[in-house]
């Protein structure tokens, strides 16, 4: 994985026969440093955007005036980190030492961050509403380092990378144990490996399986998000449904609680009859009770299922037509379970983290397998 998306394949000779069969390499380096660029910025974008509906769906407060100051400030962070590793590539050939060098690297910006003020600055939600507060030297220098230092990782990984590339380097000269030189007059034909047509389809299907789980998971989350604004906001719905989680018994037996409730939407001049379970806004805060009385625009309301210690009709309010939202269409009991257990922490954590796992470890589930079924034929 180090040598494929950094510069490391330089110093293993990956690029020697090129450049000595005339390929311009130097485009080749240009094209790299344009994509991992684009990369970075569509990578960082995305988690990003992912953060923000996973703060939505968490629902923790966000100051939208925060935002743009965080992006920026973010993807430079991340600019920095990248070309850095690209810089010590270029030099660093085994990974147990590029580690160690990005570990000292990584310190070394922490300090920086904290020495330039930075850290203080990001704490402070006053100052990062003005996105300008980054771009003061009277506030903090680090955004300006961290783009001089971007710049020079950019140019110095570049020239070197030019320079190395033109040159072989061999066992002996750089110390390297695992590379060997091989000399022969025989014509050498490469080893044939008979495909086994099982495994190759089993291993397909495993992934597939794993893709289509993890579709079948942000599928999930996406109808979760939906159903948690629903529940929060009586004025949101879908298709002209509104969505629900009761989690009170004083509707039961007609509404169970935990059940996931859908309202259809209704207009202010439709009338609604006496017996009919709707949703309504009154006092700011959203019922949803019986109608038990109807007199022109006035609506009584009242629960179904008083508690012992509440004497009957003691909680009946009245409303005008205005305040009704939606009338009762349909109950789902399993699916207001399910939600609920997503929107608990276990149930959060493995929706989150269970296709963060699969992608992350995809190829090693595969190569298991893949070593297994081998090793039983």
């Amino acid at each position: 994985m180090y040598e494929r998306i950094t510069f490391a394949r330089i110093n293993n000779n990956k690029w020697y026969l090129l450049y000595q069969a005339g390929i311009d390499t130097r485009k080749m380096l240009v094209r790299i440093t344009f994509n991992t660029v684009i990369s970075i910025f569509l990578v960082y974008s995305s988690g990003y955007i992912t953060t923000l509906l996973l703060a939505l769906f968490f629902k923790y407060k966000i100051i939208y005036g925060y935002l743009l100051s965080l992006y920026i400030s973010g993807l430079l962070d991340m600019l920095f980190i990248v070309w850095s590793v690209m810089l010590i590539s270029v030099f660093v050939k085994s990974v147990s030492r590029a580690r160690m060098t990005i570990g000292i690297v990584i310190i070394t910006w922490l300090i920086l961050r904290n020495a330039t003020g930075y850290s203080t600055l990001v704490k402070s939600r006053l100052k990062m509403t003005d996105t300008a507060n980054l771009f003061r030297w009277s506030v903090t220098s680090y955004i300006y380092i961290m783009i001089t230092l971007i710049i020079i990782s950019l140019v110095v990984t570049l020239v070197f990378a030019v320079k190395k590339r033109m040159f072989y380097y061999d066992s002996k000269r750089e110390n390297i144990p695992w590379i060997k030189e091989f000399k022969t007059d025989k014509f050498l034909e490469p080893k044939k490996y008979k495909e086994n047509r099982v495994i190759r389809i089993t291993i397909k299907a495993v992934k597939y399986i794993m893709y289509v789980l993890i579709l079948f998971i942000m599928v999930a989350n996406i109808f979760i998000l939906i159903i948690s604004l629903g529940s929060s906001s009586a004025e949101f719905d879908i298709n002209g449904y509104i969505p629900y989680i009761v989690q009170s018994t004083t509707m039961e037996d007609e509404i169970m609680e935990n059940d996931l409730v859908l309202f259809k939407k209704v207009d202010e001049i439709i009338p609604i009859d006496k017996g009919t379970i709707v949703i309504f806004k009154a006092n700011d805060k959203v019922y949803i009770e019986e109608i038990t009385n109807v007199d022109e625009d006035v609506y009584t309301m009242d629960i179904i299922n008083y508690p012992d210690y509440i004497d009957k009709g003691s909680v009946q309010q009245e409303v005008s037509r205005d305040a009704i939202y939606g009338e009762l269409s349909s109950t789902h009991r399993i699916l207001g379970a399910l939600i609920l257990f997503a929107n608990s922490f276990m149930g959060r954590m493995l929706l989150f983290l269970l296709p963060v796992l699969i992608i992350f470890f995809m190829d090693n589930i595969t190569e298991f397998i893949e070593k297994r079924l081998k090793a039983n034929n």
